[in-house]
């Protein structure tokens, strides 16, 4: 215990002894730090949390089918709604898209584009956050020995980028729900046209045989028959249009659209085997 004692009072002698040179040096650090800190550049952040927006397949010919049930879908889809805009975000068009827009190789003292997009790369992070939100995060410095002026430019800079980002996603995002709504019309416009010339053939064909064999009537077991074909293709319209919206969305060799390619083959083979039963009968 005196042991401790004393080697607490020679340090605190040392340091007594030494104190004019301790405080000499903290003011010293202090100032070249306070310096520094004033003539080093200032980094400024702004950042903006983005709900992912809804798909709007209530707005789109697809739900006019009736009720097509895609439940499976609604996790894929929002998954790939974060993997198109994250694209959207890292792409090199969004870049040269906010370097046009703000300025940034005059703002940058860039010497060309190139050297403006790395620069504006390292500049903005994204992250997927919880909760299907995503964080959007634009970093601005203000040049060595700065002014207010600067920091002021650089806070509006950060701030500004941000906020164009923002309003550039949700411009071609609108353009991908519009490019999906017209495909889906198209689609469902060819194949409307060919299940129209589909029974226009079929009624052309039942005219034809109730004027070759001089009938006016069809057995109930016909009547039946032909309404469980005209179910049948419905059925089949209903699952193709599925099938080609999937296609547009998803890979080929995704599970769902296997499963329902099998269900289109069956019902067109329950089809082709009630025609054969009609033509014997």
């Amino acid at each position: 215990m005196n042991s401790d004692k004393l080697i607490s009072m020679r340090y605190a002698e040392i340091f007594w002894s030494n104190k004019n040179i301790l405080i000499r040096n903290i003011i010293i650090t202090s100032i070249v730090v306070s310096i520094f800190s004033m003539i080093m550049p200032k980094t400024f952040k702004s950042t903006a949390v983005l709900m992912l927006p809804e798909r709007q397949s209530d707005n789109t010919l697809i739900s006019k089918i009736g009720e097509i049930a895609i439940g499976n879908f609604l996790d894929d889809g929002s998954r790939n709604e974060s993997k198109t805009i994250f694209a959207i975000l890292k792409s090199r068009t969004m870049a040269e898209s906010i370097i046009d827009k703000m300025n940034l190789i005059e703002n940058y003292g860039s010497e060309n584009l190139e050297e403006a997009v790395k620069r504006v790369q390292s500049n903005l992070i994204f992250r997927n956050l919880e909760e299907g939100t995503i964080s959007i995060s634009a970093f601005s410095k203000t040049p060595w020995m700065s002014e207010k002026k600067d920091c002021d430019s650089a806070r509006i800079l950060s701030v500004s980028i941000v906020k164009y980002i923002i309003s550039e996603l949700d411009r071609v995002n609108k353009l991908f729900q519009t490019d999906e709504a017209r495909n889906q019309r198209l689609f469902l416009e060819k194949r409307h046209d060919e299940t129209i010339t589909q029974l226009k053939g079929a009624e052309d064909a039942l005219r034809s045989f109730q004027d070759k064999h001089n009938t006016l009537d069809l057995s109930e077991q016909t009547k039946a028959a032909i309404n469980i074909g005209a179910e049948i293709k419905s059925q089949i319209l209903i699952e193709e249009v599925k099938l080609g919206v999937l296609i547009q969305t998803y890979k080929p060799d995704h599970p769902e659209i296997e499963k329902l390619k099998m269900q289109v083959k069956e019902l067109k083979y329950q089809l082709s085997t009630l025609n054969a039963y009609s033509d014997n009968s």
